[in-house]
């Protein structure tokens, strides 16, 4: 099968000619970037733009995966992808390494419904040695060869979501625009707070001298701060609450890879911290330029991703949001900083029913992780995050966005805040039909990690 053959198939020829298809092909698999494809002045003439690029040199990769590894191809196995279903057994119910899987015991599920964090959970009790897969044909009967093609068939497919969701989420954050004010980052391990402005003066504090923390920054007219936690289980929140009295812009900052960008910059470790965090907090783009697109926490289970395929996508979206940073394409400027209510400083503060800002943090195939300034993000599940029903949360929100969300529930022990957007809607009447969505919610939110 051809390349275009397959990118057709697949949905992703948006109409381009076979010729041009081939060249962006061929030109991948020699090493151009997604820079020098968008410059080629027969692409641009017919319309090709990044996200097209995208898409397509991620299909490649596939496409050279599939011609490395031939799917088997089955007619029973197709039925079964179909309308065959999926069945987790344990290997041993006792085994105190179970945890959140133990909820999978005797769980069923469609083969084409499984998402893919419920998959890569299974996965990795298999790699575990914790539980094995039954696939279920519709018609009954097993075949040892009609299980391997449809399991690695679910594989492809959750791989395949989990990248594009990195790659999205990494898109929204390298594409925001910088902010051209002076900039300072603030770190803290609990006990201590260090702050560094980009290129200017820097200060250590007490965690708690908050008034000298203010007094230091409005003397030198800063502006917006950055901030992230660094190690211990302080809460950020009373740093961000009392910032965003005084008028400045304060956002938590991604901790991935901050402890080994502040390495490379010498010195003393959690000074140096603080001044990646400014520099991540002003500019997106380049203040995570010298730390590998993988690096970054876009998704849990990436771990078990094809390394290298993952990493190219990643690469991708760096290449065109530098391109477009380069021909002024980048977004609109955005509203920044992250207001809290000051009646939450810890997860015990909260309460079912609060009102909370955040910063939409990560997006994953089964929601969006939200940053609210406490020691732990929230997360909106897929269906908490719209009235109606949607694939991804890409179509509701973005990495970067401001969202003002409700608290569902708490648990101290396990650390998990699960939040909405959806209208606060009277639970006291729960049919038939409601149960069973919760009780399917229930067993997602064993997941979440």
């Amino acid at each position: 099968m051809t390349f275009f053959k397959y990118l057709d198939g697949e949905g992703l020829s948006f109409g381009i000619l076979r010729e041009l298809i081939e060249t962006i092909a061929d030109r991948t698999q020699n090493g151009d970037g997604c820079g020098e494809l968008l410059d080629d002045p027969a692409l641009a003439a017919v319309g090709v733009g990044p996200t097209h690029i995208l898409r397509i040199r991620r299909a490649w990769r596939r496409y050279q995966y599939r011609a490395e590894n031939p799917p088997q191809v089955s007619e029973k196995a197709a039925k079964t992808l179909k309308r065959g279903r999926l069945r987790f057994h344990l290997k041993r119910p006792d085994d105190p390494r179970l945890g959140d899987l133990a909820g999978l015991a005797e769980h069923s599920e469609g083969c084409d419904e499984i998402p893919a964090h419920r998959w890569y959970a299974a996965d990795r009790g298999v790699r575990d040695g914790l539980l094995w897969i039954e696939v279920i044909p519709p018609e009954g009967g097993t075949d040892p060869l009609v299980d391997k093609i449809v399991l690695r068939s679910i594989a492809e497919r959750s791989e395949r979501r989990a990248i594009q969701t990195a790659a999205d989420a990494l898109y929204s954050l390298l594409s925001r625009p910088p902010i051209s004010a002076a900039v300072a980052g603030a770190v803290s391990d609990g006990k201590r707070t260090w702050v560094q402005i980009i290129d200017g003066d820097s200060v250590e504090l007490g965690f708690g001298d908050l008034d000298g923390l203010c007094t230091w920054l409005e003397r030198r007219e800063i502006g917006h701060v950055g901030v992230a936690r660094i190690s211990g289980r302080g809460s950020l929140s009373e740093i961000i609450q009392r910032l965003s009295k005084k008028g400045l812009s304060v956002e938590p900052v991604r901790a991935a890879g901050l402890m080994k960008q502040a390495k490379k910059l010498g010195g003393a470790i959690k000074p140096a911290a603080a001044a990646v965090c400014a520099r991540r907090h002003q500019d997106p783009l380049t203040g995570y330029a010298d730390l590998d697109a993988d690096e970054l926490g876009l998704g849990e289970y990436l771990d078990q991703v094809d390394a290298r395929r993952l990493r190219g996508a990643l690469d991708d979206v760096r290449q065109v949001a530098e391109w477009e940073r380069r021909h002024g394409k980048t977004k609109a400027p955005v509203a920044r900083g992250l207001g809290t209510s000051p009646m939450v400083k810890e997860l015990a503060d909260l309460r079912p029913g609060m009102q909370l800002a955040g910063t939409v943090a990560n997006l994953t195939n089964f929601g969006a992780f939200v940053e609210l300034g406490l020691s732990a993000q929230g997360l909106i599940h897929l269906s908490e995050l719209a009235e109606k029903f949607i694939k991804h949360p890409s179509e509701v929100v973005q990495v970067g966005d401001r969202v003002r969300v409700r608290v569902l529930a708490v648990d101290l022990k396990k650390q998990r805040i699960s939040l909405t957007l959806r209208e606060d809607r009277d639970t006291s009447r729960r049919g038939p039909k409601n149960q069973r969505v919760e009780a399917i919610r229930d067993l997602d939110k064993l997941f979440k990690k």
